[in-house]
C-alpha cells in the first residue's frame, strides 16, 4: 500500500511539475496596441510640445558637460566609463535621435493643430507684437 502512495504522489509531482513548466515556457499572451490605435489627448499637446523643446535645449547644453566628463574619464584612466559616455554622446547626437523628437512634435501638431512652442503663426505674431505692447490698435491688456 505504501508503495501506491508514494508512486502516486511522484506521479502528481511530476504533472504538476510538468505544468509549471510549460506555463512558465510559454510567451505571455500581451496583446500588443498597434501604432494606429494609440491616442494622444490634444488637451495635453501644448505642455507636451514645450517639454519636448526643453528636452532639446536640455541636450545642447548638456553636451559639452559629458564631453568634459569623458575627458575628465579618460585621463583619470577610467576608459569604460568614458567609452560609456561616449556612447551616451554619439546616441544624443545621432540623426534618428534628433529626428524622432521632430516627428514626434510635427505629428502632434498635425493631430492638435497646436503650432511649437515660439513658433509662429504669421506676421506681426511674434514677441512684443501683441495687444498691449504699443504695435498695434489692439486694447491694453490688463493684469
Amino acid at each position: 500500500m505504501s508503495r501506491k502512495v508514494v508512486a502516486a504522489a511522484l506521479a502528481l509531482g511530476a504533472i504538476s511539475l510538468g505544468t509549471a513548466v510549460l506555463a512558465w515556457s510559454a510567451p505571455a499572451s500581451v496583446p500588443a496596441i498597434p501604432p494606429s490605435s494609440r491616442h494622444f489627448d490634444c488637451v495635453n499637446a501644448a505642455g507636451a510640445l514645450a517639454r519636448i523643446e526643453r528636452r532639446q535645449a536640455d541636450i545642447g547644453a548638456g553636451l559639452p558637460k559629458l564631453e568634459a566628463a569623458a575627458a575628465r574619464a579618460r585621463a583619470d584612466g577610467d576608459t569604460e566609463r568614458a567609452d560609456r559616455l561616449k556612447q551616451r554622446i554619439a546616441r544624443l547626437q545621432s540623426a534618428e535621435f534628433r529626428a524622432r523628437l521632430a516627428r514626434t512634435a510635427s505629428a502632434i501638431e498635425a493631430e492638435c493643430h497646436v503650432p511649437a512652442p515660439g513658433a509662429t503663426t504669421g506676421p506681426g505674431t511674434g514677441p512684443g507684437t501683441g495687444p498691449g505692447t504699443g504695435s498695434g490698435t489692439g486694447s491694453v491688456a490688463r493684469a
